[in-house]
């Protein structure tokens, strides 16, 4: 496998952690009780009792304080689909990701194809935009009442359960903040999509729509994010970004078929927790 220097930094994914222990629930029971409700048609404020969707928000802000699982420091793979739909050109990306030494983010590639220049200048500047985004403040950029103004919009259902929907505005203008929403399961309060739009990449000279979803299952996780953003010359570009963890030496991802959209797939079995 190649060692992928150029693209050598990314931010690590987050993933709910299911050893939580006494620290979890002491923070559970702050965020409860000091940060608190979100009504239907505002910010914050306080109420004396607990509304089901302020469980679950405060579920997902207490896991924020315990992100670190041993699942997150374990090898991903990390499958980039990147196209241009108005030239037709289309190029795909396999790579491991491992945590090194310095707790930085470190890829080999595993496979490549498709066109060249959708790999140079689109899949490119997706790993500038996460390097750049990894070198920013953890806490500046976490999805937390000090980050965000939070606004209830409503309920939706999910298939296997239902999701409380809020708005999210930043507070101030920092790098790496978006506008846009986040759906949080109501049983666990784990996050299941983040959407919005992120201006001001410097990686692209123009504004990034995203949206991120996060698959839990018995037999582990799969993260995908899909990005939509200008390239000069090029124009509006697409990138689909599938992120799994490994279950062990002996799980090493391969690509099949051709870098057609649809037909790009890992070519190793779902991992086991």
């Amino acid at each position: 496998m190649l060692s992928l220097k150029c693209f050598s930094q990314v931010r690590k994914g987050r993933a709910w952690g299911l050893n939580l222990g006494f620290g979890f629930w002491a923070s559970l029971i702050a965020v409860l009780f000091v940060v608190p409700q979100l009504s239907a048609g505002g910010d914050l404020f306080v109420r004396q009792q607990a509304s089901p969707q302020s469980v679950a928000l405060g579920l997902y802000l207490a896991s924020l304080e315990h992100s670190s699982s041993p699942a997150e420091s374990r090898p991903m793979a990390i499958l980039i689909e990147a196209s241009v739909p108005a030239l037709y050109k289309e190029s795909v990306l396999l790579a491991v990701r491992q945590t090194g030494t310095n707790e930085r983010s470190e890829f080999q590639i595993v496979g490549m194809g498709g066109d060249g220049a959708v790999a140079e200048e689109v899949i490119a500047r997706y790993f500038a935009i996460e390097e750049q985004m990894d070198h920013l403040p953890r806490s500046s950029t976490l999805i937390t009442p000090k980050n965000y103004k939070f606004q209830f919009r409503g309920e939706v259902k999910t298939g296997n359960g239902s999701a409380y929907v809020y708005d999210l505005t930043p507070r101030k203008r920092h790098p790496g903040l978006f506008k846009g929403q986040i759906w949080i399961d109501a049983a666990t309060g784990s996050e299941l999509l983040v959407s919005g739009h992120l201006t001001g990449a410097p990686s692209t000279g123009s504004s990034i729509t995203f949206v991120r979803e996060m698959t839990l299952e018995a037999s582990g996780y799969t993260r995908v994010t899909h990005l939509t953003f200008d390239v000069p010359l090029l124009g509006r570009s697409e990138l689909n970004v599938t992120e799994r963890p490994l279950r062990g030496a002996l799980d090493v991802p391969t690509l099949q078929g051709s870098p057609q959209r649809g037909s790009t797939l890992f070519g190793s079995p779902a991992p086991v927790y």
